[in-house]
């Protein structure tokens, strides 16, 4: 299981930290902002969609011949997705939808159990707004450290990535995860990489 804990900050991190402090401009996380979520605490279970629901960008990326001949739910058998819809009337359609969700981001397996493995962490340990806030602070440090002045378009290219497809967006947003310093590294290679083979506008 991944864990959600992270490192105390390294000396480059403290650093990172006074050169980009918090500020009104930078105090939401960088993929999604905690005041969107539901007071409630919403479930972190990911929603259902309709296939006929589908985003059109998502649509005709899934309409794609190479998608048409690989299958999702065998790519990301291996990786434990099953097990989050244990017991649930619905779980071989909810798989089904999940790994074309991963796919949909060109996760690999590797990718995709360790994103497994942090939804089951914040499932049996919700984070708290102030959690949240704090991976979030943590998260676009780091980005600006790694990526200096290309920081602001690579968020802005992830931010688009997790707004096609709602389902995506509002289940990082009810989780948490899309402040995790992790989740939020893996959407900003995955935003770049699908940007560069033109599956991202």
């Amino acid at each position: 299981m991944i864990s959600t804990e992270l490192p105390a900050p390294s000396a480059e991190q403290a650093m990172a930290d006074r050169l980009y402090p918090t500020t009104a401009a930078n105090r939401s996380p960088p993929i999604v902002p905690p005041t969107d979520r539901a007071a409630d605490r919403p479930s972190t279970q990911p929603a259902p969609m309709k296939a006929e629901e589908l985003p059109a960008e998502v649509a005709a990326l899934r309409n794609e011949p190479a998608r048409r001949i690989f299958s999702a739910e065998k790519t990301y058998a291996s990786t434990g997705i099953a097990t989050l819809f244990t017991g649930q009337p619905n779980a071989v359609d909810e798989v089904h939808s999940w790994s074309n969700i991963l796919s949909d981001h060109d996760a690999s397996p590797q990718e995709a159990s360790a994103l497994i493995g942090l939804v089951r962490t914040v499932r049996s340990d919700p984070p708290t707004d102030e959690t949240v806030e704090s991976w979030g602070r943590q998260a676009l440090a780091q980005v600006r450290q790694q990526y200096g002045d290309r920081a602001d378009d690579l968020l802005a290219a992830a931010r688009r990535l997790v707004a096609r497809d709602p389902r995506v967006s509002r289940f990082l947003v009810d989780s948490g995860l899309g402040s995790h310093p992790r989740v939020v590294n893996m959407l900003i290679e995955k935003a770049a990489s699908l940007r560069s083979a033109g599956h991202l506008k």
